[in-house]
């Protein structure tokens, strides 16, 4: 069995991610971040467009009619298996993190041992699209538990109820390596590094790491994105630059709110209502375990491009930029 030489190496300090990309053997550092940045804005990411790749290889996998699974050729797999790595490639442009373990992830399914049986070809390319739809899969789960944070005032509570009772969470082992820090004169000092190759692995283990921080994270009432208030006071409203002079929601918000909240604006509640109704849906789709949605089912991915758009929406809705009929017509087009 061949070697698998990509992945991700990381060691925590605090909650610092010091991040190492390793790429065909070669071992490259990139931009160290925090277990909570790493977790939120991977969610801002919209996975739409990867969603619609992962059904495209998925297709490819399918076989011609009238043939059998003992007549799948190996040209056929290599071009799921390829087509597999070039979109892992496009996404690191993006996402170098979900890149990188998509293609380590496809690479493990690629490097199994052949088990000699007629089913080897189709077990394989079930495989690789199954490396693919797992970043699907565990970016809904992420996003619920985030959510599930947000709603709760006792994280103890949450913790207990929502974290500790997750046994999927639990289910994944960690790759451990004891490394030497460069210390640059200092007393020499060896260093944990965890190994990953998967997406799921990954996030969450930097989930159950947030999670014993016990940090509140809350959702922006002007954006609707996930942030992690600096204080303990009751924060609504995140730093995230919203329009185009450099304001943020926390300095544009508060007022415009106002404004509409006086005039009892029933559009805003019905745009509360919409993300309500919608995330429903994604979580009855997410909980009958099908591959394809059908009738009123939502998938995350959908649910997520949706939000992102309405995050901006709201935004111009407020600032009058966006009439009631636009912004209405925006917020039912999942309807």
């Amino acid at each position: 069995m061949q070697q698998n030489n990509n992945g991700l190496y990381i060691y925590l300090e605090g909650n610092t991610i010091h991040r190492y990309i390793l790429n065909e053997s070669v071992l490259e550092q990139i931009e160290d971040t925090t277990i909570e940045d790493e977790l939120i804005s991977t969610l801002e990411i919209i996975a739409s467009t990867y969603e619609m790749m992962v059904e495209y290889v998925e297709g490819l996998t399918e076989l011609p009619d009238g043939e059998h699974y003992g007549e799948i050729y190996k040209d056929q797999v290599e071009t799921v298996i390829n087509k597999a790595l070039e979109t892992a490639e496009e996404i690191k442009v993006n996402d170098i993190i979900m890149g990188q373990l998509l293609k380590a992830s496809v690479l493990n399914a690629a490097f199994e041992s052949d088990n000699g049986t007629a089913m080897n070809w189709l077990n394989l390319m079930n495989d690789v699209v199954y490396a693919m739809k797992e970043p699907l899969y565990f970016r809904a789960e992420m996003y619920h538990i985030l959510k599930e944070n947000s709603e709760y005032d006792n994280l103890d509570k949450w913790f207990e109820e929502c974290v500790f009772t997750d046994d999927d969470l639990f289910s994944r082992s960690y790759k451990l390596k004891y490394a030497k820090k460069d210390l640059k004169g200092l007393k020499p000092e060896l260093i944990k590094m965890y190994f990953f190759q998967s997406y799921a692995a990954y996030y969450s283990f930097l989930i159950i790491n947030f999670a014993q921080m016990k940090k509140k994270v809350r959702i922006c009432q002007c954006c609707g994105k996930f942030f992690i208030p600096k204080t303990k006071r009751i924060t609504l409203y995140c730093d995230r630059v919203i329009t185009s002079n450099g304001n943020t929601c926390k300095q544009v918000a508060p007022k415009l709110m106002q404004k509409y909240l006086k005039s009892k604006d029933a559009i805003l509640d019905d745009y509360e209502r919409a993300k309500n109704r919608n995330y429903k849906r994604v979580e009855r789709f997410e909980n009958k375990l099908s591959n394809k949605p059908a009738g009123r089912d939502l998938t995350f991915s959908q649910y997520n491009s949706w939000m992102h758009k309405m995050s901006s929406a709201k935004t111009m809705y407020l600032q009058g930029k966006l009439n009631s009929e636009g912004f209405s017509a925006l917020i039912h087009e999942l309807d």
